[in-house]
């Protein structure tokens, strides 16, 4: 006996395999205009929290660009400033101009963009660290 896959079960089958290949990679995910909408960092000596806040941002009053080429601009302020970036895994490697790389943790979907900063450094023997995490919004 013969069977005959119906013309609905192709159409599923179909759309199945179309968007199968269709997620974007993280990368692919980061480019574009993003605003940001809070920052909150906590500031730490010797490991104990001295400092934490947090901070919301009207429309516009941050925003980065990321290019599909690598590059971006930082718009804070009536400011304008360059970087690089690439990712590295999980990590997000930013290089302003004019200074050194950062590695920062990120999460990115299809409307928000999470980056997270921890800065160390040892200052007349005390231990200062500093750890941010931004929330942007695709523009």
């Amino acid at each position: 006996m013969k069977k005959i896959i119906s013309p609905v079960c192709i159409t599923v089958l179909l759309l199945a395999f179309a968007t199968a290949g269709c997620e974007k990679s993280d990368e692919e995910l980061l480019v574009g205009t993003w605003n940001a909408i809070s920052e909150h960092w906590i500031d730490y000596e010797d490991n104990v929290k001295v400092d934490e806040g947090t901070e919301t941002y009207d429309a516009g009053e941050l925003t980065i660009e990321i290019f599909e080429n690598g590059t971006g601009k930082v718009h804070e302020d009536g400011e304008v400033s360059d970087f690089t970036w690439a990712l590295d895994g999980s990590k997000l490697l930013i290089t302003p101009e004019d200074d050194d790389q950062m590695t920062m943790g990120f999460s990115v979907s299809k409307d928000r963009l999470t980056i997270t900063n921890t800065y160390e450094e040892t200052y007349n023997d005390v231990d200062y660290k500093y750890v941010s995490e931004t929330v942007f919004e695709r523009a």
